[in-house]
């Protein structure tokens, strides 16, 4: 590439280990925030808390639709076991708008979900960021929903066992569980209790 845009200083500073030359290297910021800046009113305005009966901080908000995760039947398994060991541990609703791929799987490997998990279809970006924003902890294998938590100070897992995100990680914003039901349960314990005051 003639010019390489990157929206953090992690990732400039991985293009320069990488040989790339500063002069071809801009460090922009990260268009899913702006967007979050410019629709916030729009993102509050949102009813979604209403519809599913929900007080803010009082339920997780779940996604999870990598073909490595949903496709999987022990770790489709492993997660939906901790998201039920997490509603009996909280007594609070899980929210879990899930992929077509992700309902299909639970289908195709004949899985229970348990009472408290609330899956969903997908909802539309305003529903969504306003169930982001005000959710008591994320967990997740999207990269998004990564980024939107820490902007809205909302504590994040990442069942997974990388992240492409590791700004994330480094102000303290989300934590990797990995995908051993125990790991997961053990995260969200750790990020439920978790300070929201990074930068």
């Amino acid at each position: 590439s003639d010019y390489l845009f990157c929206p953090t200083e992690i990732a400039f500073n991985t293009l320069i280990k990488e040989g790339i030359a500063k002069i071809k290297i801009s460090q922009v910021s990260k268009p899913i925030i702006d967007v979050l800046i410019a629709y916030n009113k729009e993102i509050d305005n949102s009813n979604i808390l209403t519809k599913f009966d929900l007080k803010p901080k009082n339920y997780f908000l779940c996604t999870e639709h990598r073909p490595e995760n949903v496709e999987n039947i022990r770790n489709l398994s492993n997660i939906l076991k901790a998201l039920e060991n997490i509603y009996k541990k909280y007594g609070l609703p899980i929210i879990f708008p899930a992929h077509v791929r992700t309902q299909a799987a639970i289908k195709k490997f004949d899985l229970s979900v348990s009472k408290g998990i609330n899956i969903i279809d997908y909802l539309g970006f305003f529903a969504f960021s306003k169930l982001e924003k005000e959710a008591l902890c994320l967990i997740t294998d999207s990269g998004t929903v990564q980024e939107d938590g820490c902007f809205f100070h909302v504590p994040c897992v990442t069942t997974r066992i990388s992240t492409e995100r590791p700004e994330t990680i480094h102000v303290g914003s989300n934590i990797v569980s990995g995908l051993e039901f125990n790991n997961i349960v053990k995260s969200v314990k750790i990020m439920v209790n978790k300070d929201r005051k990074w930068r």
